[in-house]
């Protein structure tokens, strides 16, 4: 199961979104979340302290929004909000990804980079591998949302736990 969450950086942070989620997370199975805290590993990589069992947590922010998901599995989360860039497409060539469009491009990105957090392997190289296959949604208006992880995914809209 991977839980996954989207939120409004003006609002709120990476780290509340994160700890939020957890604690709908624990929820579902009655740990106790009061004393969980958001932090990065040396590597830069996000780590919820405090759980009661082991949680995998990734997180991406772009635009105006966070995105942040939660498993008892290594999982990946990215978000780009969409633009029209010409430097996007130079970047492609230089990874030689064969594109399109510029929507071609974010799904394809997005998807290596919600891979990259979830297994470790350095973007660059998981971006000349043409077969990532991470869940790709464009229901946010103007934005392209990656998950990469085992398990049935659940959305839990922020409105619904954070103040």
């Amino acid at each position: 199961m991977i839980l996954i969450s989207i939120s409004d950086k003006s609002k709120y942070t990476v780290a509340d979104t994160a700890v939020a989620l957890y604690g709908v997370y624990a929820d579902m199975h009655g740990y106790d979340s009061a004393r969980v805290r958001y932090v990065h590993a040396a590597s830069g990589a996000p780590l919820l302290e405090g759980t009661a069992r082991k949680v995998f947590v990734s997180a991406s922010d772009s635009g105006e929004l966070n995105a942040v998901a939660i498993s008892d599995k290594p999982c990946g989360i990215d978000i780009e909000k969409l633009r029209d860039d010409a430097e996007l497409l130079r970047i492609s060539e230089r990874f030689g990804v064969k594109t399109n469009n510029l929507k071609e491009f974010f799904e394809y990105f997005c998807s290596a980079e919600a891979y990259a957090k979830a297994s470790g392997t350095p973007l660059p190289e998981v971006l000349k591998n043409p077969n990532v296959h991470a869940r790709v949604f464009d229901w946010l208006d103007g934005y392209c949302l990656a998950v990469y992880g085992e398990g049935v995914l659940f959305y839990c809209p922020s409105v619904q736990f954070l103040p």
